[in-house]
């Protein structure tokens, strides 16, 4: 994310230190000046940038990003450092709301977008951002003051580029993989693409159903549920999926989910929420799963789950299952170890050993030392075996099928490895699909072959495991 001034003398761009004692996430700012061909270090690390911007007049340099550490739970905030380097000045500290998009799903293709850009006055900044489980753009002043210029529910901005005080934004809805829309004053708003709208034409999808509920602690929560198509809804009672997010700092909301869509279209209602550790929700709210994985999180998953059950007697209470990826792999493999209600479960780029995956995954030290409260190996060990699902592995008896890619260096193929060997030496019925060639983000980037694969895997484990009858 390279940018240059506005006369192009000066080239910013973020660069990492190249230090064992640290990793890729902490972020140094350099200016590259053209015509003396020199660079300077304006701005030293102290957490994690994930964009900046010239002002127009050349004076500011606006970042976004955090001065608290690596994989901070605070809200990523609009920061201004002066061009030469000196006194970086927080803008937007006192938000409930974070810079960025953190909403999730399986079908966006518009990774690498801007987070923020200056108005052509070098007066104030168009910002990207989350609330909750929205994403729109708010126009933040130099003097802090916030205008909200497009948040709208059922539509997730996932990225803007803005010229002659004029936003092109793609934006992604319940029934939009993303498409190209103009921004206009008076809040105008014009669509310019329909990508797939032929195709989606073909298609009996529904809408999710946004619900709240109280977790634990009586916390709020976000929620939703997506109901079968009524071609779909083949029995009197419908078998229902919890799915979990990964992260923990990321967050379901209104884009468009293949996999959810999928899920539906095949009878079953599909069930998601926003935990506490999620994004979006202020700093206290993303801190709310530290140091306590597989706790409070999981009871304000359970309780979303029985929301839903609760609300809509259509829902089956005898056939659940659940699934999720990354951390909400974790999730699953921490939920089949500690209660028996669901009938199946799909673990998906998972972990099930912390005090291994502290030196096999790419980010394993840095990473736990934050959620952990500072654990390493040689000091935690039994409070990071403590969380580690695999601890609970004697107790699981819920079927299970192990989704993972071969050169997943998140989450290292080892752990699903040892969670397969673990759960069939006890007698688990099991299965371990390994998907050669894919990373951590086959779900979202995958060749299409093995995103089919690994939807067809998931689907064909529920439906073993789900009576004929249930559905037909």
């Amino acid at each position: 994310m390279p940018r240059f001034s506005l006369d192009g003398h000066t080239l910013y761009f973020l660069m990492t230190k190249p230090a064992p004692e640290q990793s890729d996430f902490l972020f140094d700012v350099y200016a590259y000046h053209l015509s003396t061909e020199t660079t300077a270090c304006i701005y030293q690390a102290r957490g994690t940038l994930y964009d900046l911007a010239v002002s127009p007049d050349g004076r500011t340099v606006a970042l976004a990003g955090t001065e608290d550490g690596e994989f901070s739970p605070k809200n990523i905030e609009l920061l201004l450092l002066p061009s030469h380097g000196g006194t970086v000045h927080h803008i937007t500290e006192h938000w409930n709301l974070s810079l960025g998009n953190f909403v999730s799903t399986d079908a966006r293709f518009d990774e690498g977008e801007s987070l923020i850009a200056w108005t052509e006055d070098s007066q104030a900044l168009i910002c990207l951002v989350q609330e909750g489980a929205i994403s729109g753009l708010k126009t933040v002043h130099l003097d802090g003051i916030c205008t909200t210029l497009f948040m709208k529910e059922k539509h997730v901005v996932t990225s803007f580029a803005m010229q002659n005080n004029v936003i092109a934004a793609i934006i992604s809805t319940p029934f939009s993989t993303g498409d190209l829309y103009f921004l206009g004053n008076n809040d105008s708003i014009r669509q310019n693409s329909r990508h797939n709208q032929s195709l989606f034409n073909q298609l009996d999808l529904n809408e999710p159903i946004a619900f709240t509920y109280k977790g634990a602690d009586d916390w709020t929560i976000d929620g939703w549920v997506l109901l079968p198509p009524n071609r779909a809804r083949k029995a009197k009672k419908i078998p229902i999926v919890l799915e979990i997010h990964g992260g923990p700092a990321s967050a379901y909301g209104d884009s468009f989910n293949h996999e959810f869509q999928c899920l539906a279209a095949e009878g079953y209602a599909v069930v998601y929420t926003n935990p506490r550790g999620s994004r979006g929700y202020g700093s206290s709210f993303c801190a709310g799963c530290f140091n306590d994985w597989g706790r409070k999180d999981k009871e304000d998953l359970l309780k979303g789950l029985d929301y839903v059950l609760d609300h809509f007697p259509e829902c089956d209470r005898t056939h659940q299952y659940v699934t999720g990826g990354s951390y909400g792999g974790f999730m699953t493999n921490t939920i089949v170890g500690t209660t028996n209600r669901f009938r199946a479960a799909v673990t998906q780029r998972s972990i099930c050993n912390l005090y291994n995956f502290y030196g096999t995954s790419d980010i394993g030290y840095s990473f736990l030392k934050r959620y952990f409260n500072g654990a390493d190996l040689w000091n935690a060990e039994e409070r990071l075996m403590q969380f580690s699902p695999i601890r609970n592995a004697p107790k699981v008896k819920t079927p299970i099928c192990i989704i993972h890619s071969q050169q997943d260096h998140r989450c290292p193929i080892e752990q699903a490895e040892q969670w397969y060997v673990a759960l069939r030496r006890l007698g688990v019925p099991a299965r371990f699909v390994r998907i050669n060639g894919e990373n951590h983000e086959l779900s979202r980037s995958g060749r299409p072959q093995n995103r089919f694969t690994r939807l067809h895997e998931l689907m064909n484990w529920f439906n073993r495991y789900c009576p004929n009858e249930t559905k037909d």
